[in-house]
Formats: C-alpha cells, sequence, structure tokens
C-alpha cells in the first residue's frame, strides 16, 4: 500500500465525481505511526469553525482515493470533505450533527491496513474541555447537574457538548453509564444506549398556578390527563441556526462596531435606460437587467475612483489592482456573495450569464471558496423587493457596499415625469472621505444615465 499524503481533498457538495481542478487540500497534523488523523479543514482565513453534519463512511470501512469521507457546513456553504489516499476508517471522534467544531479539530483517525490499531493519543485533539460549572442560561442559582459535578470531580472524562446535554436531560449520573470512546470517553452512543427508550422526563412546575377567587374546579378522570397533557406540549419549535447565519450576525456585528460607516445618497434616472433595456429586447430578442448595467456602471466608476477599490488590512490601505464585484444573494441558509470578477472589462451581456450562473449554484450551495471569498465592491439590490431605499452593512475587508433600491416616478422641474432609482454607498472612513464617496457616485451616475455607453 502506497504512503499517505496527509492530505485532504474538499470539493464542493454536488459535484460527483469530483474534479481534479477544483479541489483544495488541507494537510492533517503530523501522524503517529500509522495512523493518520483527519482534521476539520479551513476553507477560508476568516473560518475559525463549522458543522460535521454527516459521515459518508462508518467505522471499519475501506477508503479510497477521492471518495467523500464527510459533510461540513461553512459560513458560506455546505462542502464534502474528501481523501486523497486510500485506507481504512478506524475511529469517528466527531459524530454527524456537530457543530462549532473548531478548525484543525480531529475528528476520525485512519489506518493503512484493517487490522491496525490507532493511536489512540491522537484523539485527545479532538475532545472539546468541559465547560465550566458557573457557566448556566440563568443567571438566578440553580442546582447544578450531576454531569458538571462528576466532570469537576475527575471522576469521569470530560463530556462533549452532546453528550452533556443528554446527561442533564435525564439527570444521569455519568460515572454509571459504560463508556466506549478512546480513553474511557463517554459517547452519545452511550448515552442512547444507557436510557434506552425511556423518554425525557417532564418539568413540573415549582408551584401550582393561582386560580380564580381562590377556588378551582376539580378536575378527575381522562379529562383531566388530558388537560394535563395539552398545557404540557410545546407549542413551538426550536429551529436551530445555521453555521452561515451565526458567522452573517457575527461578522455585521464586527463591521458595524469597529467600521467607522459614512453614508453618501444619490438618485439616478433611469429612464433611458428602461426604455434602451425594453427596445433591445424588442427589436434583437437581447435581455439584460438593471442590475446587470448596475455591476459594469460600478466597475467602471471603480477604475474612475480607484481608491474606492481598496481593502483594509492590519490598519492599512491596500489598493486592489483588478475589479471584482461581490453580489448579495439570498438563499435559504444565509446571505452570501458571489464575486464576478474583472467585471470592468465585462460586456453586460458577460455580466448577465455570469450572474445567473453564480446565483444558481449559490442557492444550491455548491459553490466554491474562491467563488465568494474575497472581491472589491458589493452591490446588494433589495428594488425588486419593492423597497425604495436602504443602507447596507460594509462587508470586511472591503471599503464599501452599494445598496439599490427601487424604481419610481418622479416630477422633475420641467414638469415631465422620470424614473428614478435611490442609490446609497456605505464607506468605511479610513478609506474612503466623503469627497472620494462623491466622486464615485458622480461617476456612477453619468454612467448609468447614459447606457449606451455601456451596452455598445
Amino acid at each position: 500500500m502506497r504512503a499517505f499524503a496527509r492530505g485532504w481533498g474538499v470539493a464542493a457538495r454536488a459535484a460527483r465525481p469530483v474534479d481534479a481542478s477544483r479541489v483544495r487540500c488541507i494537510h492533517a497534523t503530523a501522524r503517529s505511526q500509522d495512523t493518520y488523523p483527519i482534521t476539520m479543514p479551513a476553507l477560508s482565513p476568516t473560518m475559525t469553525e463549522g458543522a460535521l453534519l454527516q459521515w459518508h463512511k462508518s467505522v471499519g470501512d475501506e477508503v479510497s482515493t477521492g471518495d467523500l469521507l464527510f459533510d461540513i457546513e461553512t459560513d458560506k456553504a455546505t462542502m464534502a470533505v474528501e481523501s486523497t489516499e486510500d485506507g481504512f476508517l478506524a475511529t469517528v471522534l466527531i459524530e454527524g450533527g456537530s457543530n462549532g467544531v473548531p478548525i484543525n479539530t480531529v475528528v476520525g483517525l485512519l489506518v493503512e491496513a484493517s487490522d491496525e490499531k490507532p493511536d489512540m493519543s491522537l484523539a485527545d485533539a479532538a475532545l472539546p474541555a468541559a465547560a465550566p460549572a458557573a457557566e448556566t442560561l440563568e443567571s438566578s442559582a440553580a442546582v447544578t447537574p450531576a454531569a458538571t459535578l462528576a466532570a469537576a470531580s475527575g471522576s469521569v472524562k470530560p463530556l462533549s457538548p452532546a453528550v452533556l446535554a443528554l446527561v442533564n436531560l435525564y439527570a444521569l449520573d455519568p460515572a454509571a453509564i459504560p463508556a466506549s470512546g478512546p480513553k474511557g470517553h463517554i459517547l452519545k452512543g452511550d448515552v442512547l444506549a444507557f436510557i434506552g427508550d425511556a423518554p425525557p422526563p417532564t418539568v413540573q412546575p415549582s408551584s401550582p398556578l393561582p386560580t380564580a377567587g381562590g377556588a378551582a374546579a376539580a378536575v378527575t378522570g381522562t379529562a383531566g390527563a388530558q388537560s394535563a397533557k395539552e398545557v404540557q406540549e410545546p407549542q413551538f419549535i426550536d429551529i436551530p441556526v445555521t453555521t452561515m447565519r451565526r458567522v452573517i450576525a457575527q461578522r455585521l456585528t464586527e463591521s458595524k462596531t469597529t467600521i467607522p460607516h459614512s453614508y453618501t445618497q444619490m438618485d439616478v434616472d433611469v429612464t433611458e435606460l428602461l426604455a434602451l433595456r425594453t427596445q433591445m429586447l424588442e427589436e434583437q430578442g437581447l435581455k439584460f437587467s438593471v442590475n446587470d448595467v448596475i455591476v459594469k456602471a460600478s466597475a467602471l466608476a471603480l477604475r474612475t475612483v480607484p481608491i474606492v477599490n481598496s481593502h483594509f488590512l492590519n490598519d492599512e490601505i491596500v489598493p486592489l489592482t483588478s475589479v471584482d464585484i461581490s453580489i448579495a444573494v439570498a438563499t435559504e441558509s444565509g446571505l452570501i456573495t458571489p464575486i464576478i470578477p474583472d467585471a470592468d472589462g465585462r460586456s453586460v451581456f458577460s455580466i448577465s450569464s455570469t450572474i445567473r450562473e453564480l446565483a444558481g449554484r449559490a442557492r444550491k450551495g455548491t459553490l466554491m471558496p474562491h467563488e465568494y471569498q474575497g472581491g472589491s465592491f458589493t452591490i446588494s439590490n433589495l428594488g425588486m423587493m419593492g423597497i425604495k431605499s436602504f443602507s447596507a452593512v460594509i462587508n470586511p475587508p472591503q471599503a464599501c457596499i452599494l445598496a439599490v433600491g427601487g424604481n419610481r416616478p418622479k416630477v422633475m422641474e420641467d414638469h415631465s415625469i422620470r424614473q428614478v432609482t435611490t442609490f446609497i454607498m456605505s464607506s468605511d472612513a479610513r478609506v474612503c472621505d466623503d469627497e472620494a464617496a462623491i466622486k464615485w457616485l458622480n461617476s456612477f451616475k453619468l454612467f448609468m444615465e447614459n447606457p449606451r455607453t455601456l451596452i455598445n
């Protein structure tokens, strides 16, 4: 059997078979003898954790080059980790359905031969430390669960979040649960086997509910039991927050609290653009959207005012040589921004087809990391949803983002009625001051109000 290369390939989940030209290799940690740790890969510089959704291999299965090992959910997409070598899956350390798995965490162990025993010392990197007993969801005093006491006393190994939740839910003593995990660690399957089919205990109210006038009607028999059951049944369903939405919330908070946002607004007359779009569709059968033209006009304006086409990194302004426009696309999991590279050199029709293709794959969750990471300028368009105007939050490390509202009729000074759109640009004041923002908007307006220069 040939030696391992200590790497794991990552490809889009929908891509099977895998295109070798689109595989990103994530190097594993150093091996111990013939045991090779499989780690949670880092798919971007900003990724700190991911969700391990499901394993495609079971313990003991033979693994061949190109086989999918497991699916992970990152802050932007669902990806599949595939093997670049041959071997056997010896141990699964992080079960499917685990959220918040830090990058480089060991999630499984691979060996070269089926009869080899893995070096379980490498498994310690996959086991999270027990949560401090003081970390509770309520500020008021509460009874310390048996699981926390046992973990604190050292009588059992540290419990994973999934195991700890089950132990506390069923009020179990971890010391009484037979452990089958490495080095005596209790696995989620151990707890499930221990409790069998027992339902979770019902939480009783600490005091009886008061009755009107101090008198209560006596409820007996089947009717009383049914009434109590209806009261105890939950009337809602908790929806777990996806990794993408959680990371989006973190980055929006970081952006609003650390970046000095400056806002500039301008109305643009799009009457000629709308007329040209209708004319080209009727006469030549050529289709393009207003958003396609906005992308083209933005790209040319970035060339006119290059300071806007910059990143802010490590307290420094980093001018960019290429104009790569990010487009905000809403998906079921959250917002993602696929990138149109070199938008200034593309035709409106090339931009149109690229947007359709990227947006379609974004909604399917099959974008590759390089297709949504980076970009020099973002456009967020809510005009087609009936929004008149809004302001957007800057997507760091970019310096600006353009918020696009909807078209509306406006009576001009000569009493004519024109179609106008409100554009609001959010700028990082450390990079783009108000003067630069106004110059960019004026350049953008000039292109938008002369659409034939963009189409031809």
